[in-house]
């Protein structure tokens, strides 16, 4: 039997619920709401320019990637709204995530970025900015 080396994490999250949502928000607020709509809408007019149909749920995933790198590059502004809100995702709390290394740190923001739920916020945001 061959064994399977996928790695523990030390974090278990569950699903994003409406009140989970206020808490984004408030990352989203803090990291800069004009940054993270523009990101949103550059998606929406290069699929436009490069004469793709505007298929939202494409914009939706890769505006997330961008959401994400701004939400990282202005993490020193957010750090507690990023902690909290990771914290009510989680089984941990924030000083448990403020202690975690780097790249468990990194694997738990891909993680969640990657979740049905925060696809979906983000989807729907770029529905509103068509």
């Amino acid at each position: 039997m061959e064994e399977m080396n996928e790695q523990v994490k030390p974090y278990q999250l569950t699903e994003l619920k409406a009140e989970h949502l206020f808490l984004l928000t408030r990352v989203v607020s803090k990291a800069g709401l004009k940054d993270i709509a523009d990101a949103i809408k550059n998606n929406i007019e290069e699929a436009k320019k490069n004469g793709k149909g505007v298929e939202v749920e494409q914009i939706g995933y890769t505006a997330i990637l961008d959401v994400a790198a701004v939400i990282l590059a202005k993490l020193p502004n957010c750090q507690k709204e990023v902690f909290t809100f990771l914290a009510s995702i989680s089984d941990l709390n924030e000083k448990q995530i403020a202690d975690m290394n780097a790249a468990d740190f990194a694997d738990m923001i891909i993680d969640v970025v990657q979740m049905d739920g925060f696809k979906d916020f983000f989807t729907r945001c770029a529905r509103l900015l068509r």
